[in-house]
């Protein structure tokens, strides 16, 4: 699951939620000086990371794509479930989904100094282009996969395009959003069974610092 997914399953204290999103870009050194909150999230994220990653719906989802994106198979569809995860929003939360975003952001926008830096700037650019909100349509699916694509093009030294994935996951839609329907049940209820088996997290607030 991608930026979206992560948010909203997320636990309800705003560094809980700032951990599970940002994650991927709190690394080494960083993740031993975070605070307690901010730590939970990042243990969030990889029980959900882990959990999907392993699921058979979503392994049948990313096995869809033809070879050509063997290697970025997970990738796309991460990105591609945010976005069913955006058009089915009203079956998982009340509150529209232009609303949670910009609630969040508002939030957010004051934790940007108390993260470490390379996270702060990520959460800057999240926010200044509307990332989030931008998956709800398939143009924001495009730019998503342009702009990842640029990054892991300098990392790899070859050209990546993997917003040329656009017409197969559209020709794939309708296989794609049945297996969405399915695993993301699943996956609300692993997170909060782990959740629930977690020290409370007024424990975790007495241990932040």
């Amino acid at each position: 699951m991608n930026w979206l997914a992560h948010l909203f399953l997320a636990e309800a204290p705003l560094r809980c939620r700032l951990g599970n999103l940002l994650a991927d870009v709190i690394k080494g050194p960083a993740r031993r000086t975070v605070d307690a909150l901010l730590q939970r999230g990042l243990d969030c994220h990889r029980v959900i990371d882990r959990f999907t990653d392993s699921h058979p719906l979503f392994i049948h989802s990313s096995n869809q794509l033809s070879e050509r994106w063997a290697r970025f198979r997970g990738i796309v569809m991460d990105i591609f479930y945010d976005h069913l995860l955006a058009r089915s929003w009203s079956r998982f939360s009340n509150e529209p989904l232009p609303q949670y975003v910009r609630d969040f952001y508002a939030k957010a926008t004051h934790s940007v100094q108390t993260l470490p830096s390379f996270a702060g700037e990520v959460l800057q650019s999240i926010i200044h282009v509307d990332r989030l909100g931008s998956y709800a349509t398939l143009a924001g699916i495009e730019d998503a996969l342009t702009k990842l694509s640029a990054r892991i093009t300098e990392r790899v030294g070859q050209v990546i395009r993997l917003q040329d994935a656009m017409p197969e996951l559209i020709k794939l839609d309708a296989i794609l959003e049945n297996d969405f329907k399915q695993f993301f049940p699943e996956l609300i209820a692993h997170v909060k069974a782990w959740s629930d088996s977690r020290p409370s997290l007024a424990h975790a607030e007495n241990s932040t610092v």
